[in-house]
């Protein structure tokens, strides 16, 4: 299938990663693109394509706050019926109910870009901690993603834009408690809450879900942290750049025994996130039951974050 997107949103995200990433695919085109920049600008990315070919595809790279109602128009739109869009999806779980209501009722297939879960460095360590069963064993999370202070021109300092900080960045190690160990709101809900630390832009939370206690933070203004640890009595586990952020061309996965013996050191490639995501998603439009299963992940992650929201 000929793949022809329609982009909204021309900002560094889009050039730097989700065009680098389209590239790579022989059989995409971009065949119009939604932006206030000039024309000459958007000229550079768009393909030359006949008039009469519409595209069939969307990728939305704005702030969250347009989110709404770009989903609500592309779910309106006849020839685009497969639509891959920024987290979060929306700033309100209430926002996103609709969408998720609304594209099942047009039976088209949605996205939500958590490029980092279909990594090879992710679905490596998924795999581990399912197969040597570590949900099952007392253990310690330790995650974190913090990120440096913003230049001031960036729209992510405007949380009415974005959500703040919780939307933008919170919703990575919020979202790896389902996407890694597959806890959902309700587990978490059955759970006590130990502790909610606050800082000035950011936050930290101990919460103890079944034999795991999970220490997540993650705030702006900080140095820059991406990285995930798991003590457990049976491995240790340690990878920075746990939600691939392109920082590094590689990054390492390096799990140890209970003798400290070294099982796993291997390095991944950590500059192509995109390119996996698309590669993953574009295997699977054929099935129905695909586009019931992306939709059903947005709504979950959404519920835990609406959770969250409301503790700290």
């Amino acid at each position: 299938m000929n793949k022809i997107f329609i982009i909204y949103g021309l900002g560094n995200h889009f050039k730097k990663k989700i065009y680098p990433a389209l590239r790579k695919f022989s059989n995409v085109s971009i065949g119009d693109i939604k932006t206030t920049k000039s024309k000459k600008i958007k000229n550079r990315y768009l393909d030359k394509l006949n008039k009469n070919i519409l595209p069939n595809f969307a990728y939305i790279a704005t702030p969250i706050s347009t989110h709404y109602k770009y989903l609500k128009e592309l779910a309106n739109n006849n020839t685009v019926k497969y639509i891959f869009c920024e987290k979060t999806l929306t700033e309100k779980y209430s926002s996103t109910k609709k969408i998720i209501d609304l594209y099942k009722s047009k039976n088209k297939f949605l996205v939500e870009t958590y490029m980092y879960v279909y990594h090879p460095k992710f679905l490596y360590l998924k795999k581990f901690i399912k197969i040597n069963k570590m949900k099952n064993t007392k253990g310690v999370v330790f995650c974190r993603y913090t990120i440096p202070k913003l230049n001031k021109s960036d729209h992510r300092n405007n949380a009415l834009l974005t959500g703040g900080e919780l939307y933008e960045i919170g919703c990575y190690p919020i979202s790896l408690l389902y996407f890694l160990f597959n806890y959902d709101d309700k587990i978490i809900k059955q759970n006590i809450l130990k502790k909610i630390v606050h800082f000035k832009q950011g936050v930290l939370v101990k919460i103890k879900l079944q034999n795991i206690t999970f220490i997540i933070s993650w705030g702006y203004n900080f140095n820059y942290r991406n990285k995930f640890i798991f003590y457990s009595k049976r491995y240790r586990i340690i990878t920075e750049k746990i939600f691939g952020k392109k920082t590094d061309e590689y990054v390492k996965l390096k799990i140890f025994n209970s003798i400290n013996k070294q099982i796993h050191n291997k390095k991944y490639t950590n500059n192509d996130n995109f390119y996996h995501m698309f590669k993953y998603c574009f295997g699977k439009l054929k099935l129905e039951k695909n586009k019931k299963d992306f939709l059903k992940e947005s709504l979950i992650v959404s519920k835990m974050i609406k959770y969250f929201k409301n503790l700290i």
